[in-house]
């Protein structure tokens, strides 16, 4: 009988590129985010590049650190662009920034480097 083995195990050995200054420029297009920016298209652009970093950095973060981990797939959820979360603007000025702080401070669990 063979142990259970993780089958996300595999996709963080292939996903480990996560650096530091990746992390930060995602912390600041959130942060700029929080901003009274009226072109949508923007926003729609910080959808996609949030879920998708936060899901990588989920992954990666599988196996060491759960506060990170759940932190990472909260955020993923609520910038997902497939299923978008409607919110009032202050809504969402209050969760960029507080996304952006937790990716700031959270960094040096979360990068590869």
């Amino acid at each position: 009988m063979t142990p259970y083995r993780n089958p996300l195990r595999r996709v963080s050995f292939y996903c480990t590129v996560m650096p530091k200054n990746l992390i930060i420029i995602v912390a600041a297009l959130i942060a700029v985010g929080a901003l009274p920016i009226p072109f949508y298209g923007y926003y729609v652009f910080l959808r996609i590049a949030a879920c998708v970093s936060f899901v990588l950095i989920a992954i990666n973060l599988v196996e060491r650190d759960s506060f990170w981990f759940w932190g990472c797939l909260v955020f993923g959820f609520l910038f997902n662009p497939i299923f978008p979360i409607y919110m009032p603007k202050d809504a969402w000025m209050v969760l960029d920034i507080l996304a952006a702080i937790f990716l700031f401070f959270g960094r040096n669990k979360m990068s590869t480097d």
